[in-house]
């Protein structure tokens, strides 16, 4: 395969000396690595959270309810609900806030988040080591970005990658492997599902928090 300097723009031979400036001209890998995941399966894992997601938010809500009637806050359930519903910038950020502190803290605790592993799927550091806490926290966030067009942003960057890296996985050092192709990727259910019930705690939490302060200052209350 022939590749171009990068120093002086001279048709070369990948693993090579440029014969133009005598510039060393690296080989590219273009295989992609048989152990990670492509976009398919990772799109279905993520569906599979989104599902999470709702299930969270009903959960949140309800214990949202609880502690409002527990401060005898003025109204009826359904008004608080009404008072907390709709489109905020605070709603949309807890809810945004939550289910990435979630994917973060199961992916550092447990490997996968629930639609990971429902999908035979784990996240590990770009040298195939468990992942850090700052890794998953990077690659979690960026989802605001690599989920932009409907994954678009995501899929183009993994296209190129030999390590089926999104952006976030780029920038945090992580990457997604299939379970069945690293059988020495012994985990328990148990870490598994104290794992994700860390992440589901933190996120139903977050959740709750901002309904019960919405639902408060529309009855003109300070948390």
């Amino acid at each position: 395969m022939t590749r171009y300097c990068s120093q002086c723009g001279a048709e070369s031979l990948p693993g090579s000396f440029c014969p133009g400036c005598g510039a060393w001209v690296e080989r590219v890998e273009t295989e992609v690595d048989s152990r990670v995941a492509g976009f398919g399966i990772r799109a279905v894992a993520r569906v599979l959270d989104n599902v999470v997601a709702l299930v969270v938010g009903i959960v949140a809500a309800n214990a949202a309810l609880v502690v409002l009637a527990a401060r005898g806050t003025p109204g009826t359930p359904t008004e608080w609900l009404e008072a907390a519903s709709g489109i905020s910038s605070s709603g949309v950020a807890a809810s945004i806030l939550g289910s990435f502190l979630y994917s973060a803290l199961a992916e550092y605790l447990a490997g996968a988040s629930i639609g990971k592993f429902c999908c035979g799927l784990r996240v590990l550091s770009r040298d195939f080591e468990r992942v850090s806490l700052l890794g998953a926290l990077v690659r979690s966030f960026a989802l605001l970005i690599d989920g932009a067009l409907f994954g678009l942003v995501a899929y183009i960057a993994m296209d190129r990658s030999v390590l089926r890296q999104r952006l976030g996985d780029r920038w945090g050092d992580t990457l997604v492997v299939r379970r069945k192709a690293m059988p020495q990727l012994a985990q328990g259910i148990g870490q598994i599902a104290f794992g994700n019930a860390v992440g589901l705690a933190v996120f139903t939490f977050v959740c709750a928090y901002s309904i019960v302060v919405r639902a408060l200052a529309a009855s003109g209350i300070a948390l």
